[in-house]
Order: C-alpha cells, then structure tokens, then sequence
C-alpha cells in the first residue's frame, strides 16, 4: 500500500524553516540529535486505527509539501484536493505575508455578547442568501479555518477577546519564535488566517 506510513507509528521527517536572507526561500533542516514528527494543528501527532488505515483520505489530508498530516476535522477549507492540499504551516512559508489576500467580506468586531444580535438584525433587514461565519480565533480553537475559506465569506464576525488572543500570532512573533542553533521549537508558530486578509470593510462596535 502506498499509504502504509499512515499507520499508528507515523513517518517522522525533519521541521523546516524559511532562509530569509535568499531571494527565494530555501528550507533548512533544524539542528537536532534525532527527528522530529510534524504535528498536526491541534498538537497532536495524526494516527490512524488499522480500520481507519483502508479509509484515511475520509480522516487525514497529507500536504504535498512537507508531508505533514493534518486531521481533516482540525482544518476548515474550500478546496478539498488530496493532490494539490498545502498544509497551512507550509502555505504561509511559500507565500508573501506582506501581501494580503483580497476579500469583499466584512469584518465585524463587537462584544461577544452582542454579537447574536448583530447576525439576528442581518437576517431581519437582508432578504439574501449570505455566508456569516463566526471567527473564535486560533488560540485552543478547533477546527481552524484557513484564510481562503474565510475570503469566501460575506460577513466574519469576531469578538474583541478573541481578537485580543489572535493579534500576537503575525508574521512578526512568527519571526521572533524561529528555532535558534541552541533551541529546537517543539511546535511551528501559526500566523491568524484573519490578519493575512484585506477586508473590503470593517466595522468596530462599541470601541473604547
């Protein structure tokens, strides 16, 4: 079976990190005495039963870059392409940060306790068919749902708390919890799918 890695001992390879200094980014093997197995988002090393190893495309996506396995509960996305999945470690290093994702959806940060209110009062005053999806963030959140999922949407609603949890996982604080020769970080740092988008509006309810 070509897929027989999949078994409860998974494959373990190497963690890689971006060269900075290249014009193009070239990945470099962390410094380390032994391999390190690649985590899925939630933590946790993906394992199957050997029921689940004749199915594992219903429970697994392995991304085509880093051969990561991501639980296909963990991750929300449009496409579901098993030839062509990016992990979304893999999918912020082999894209520009700097450059945000477009999107026509709205962004609505209010308190958590109105923001029902907020979806109730949309579905009052618009006779449409809308795509809302309410954004809890990253931080102890499963499933995550990936910025091209979140670009789809018509209205993203998140809570200032939230935020507040989301605001320190940038590009920046990615930069800063890099591995250094001393140092083998345990877990990739996660950019938030919500900083990586441009909104075609945002609104701030009550601000302070």
């Amino acid at each position: 079976c070509p897929y027989s890695f999949l078994s409860e001992n998974c494959i373990n390879i190497h963690q890689t990190i971006v060269n900075d200094n290249d014009e193009f980014p070239v990945n470099k093997k962390f410094k380390s005495d032994g391999q390190l197995s690649l985590p899925c988002i939630c933590g946790k090393i993906a394992k199957l039963s050997k029921k689940q190893q004749y199915s594992w495309e219903n429970f697994l996506s392995i991304c085509t870059q880093c051969s990561r396995s991501i639980h296909k509960k963990c991750l929300i996305q449009n496409e579901n392409n098993p030839e062509l999945f990016i992990c979304p470690y893999c999918e912020q290093r082999l894209t520009d940060n700097h450059q945000l994702l477009s999107t026509g959806a709205t962004l609505i940060i209010a308190p958590a306790a109105i923001i029902d209110q907020w979806i109730e009062e949309i579905d009052k005053h618009l006779d449409c068919s809308l795509n809302i999806y309410m954004y809890e963030g990253i931080v102890n959140k499963i499933p995550v749902p990936d910025r091209y999922f979140l670009a789809k949407q018509d209205f993203i609603f998140c809570s200032y708390e939230n935020l507040k949890k989301d605001i320190h996982h940038n590009e920046i604080c990615s930069k800063e919890h890099h591995s250094t020769r001393t140092q083998v970080r345990k877990y990739e740092y996660l950019i938030s799918p919500l900083l990586r988008l441009k909104f075609w509006r945002l609104v701030l309810d009550e601000a302070q």
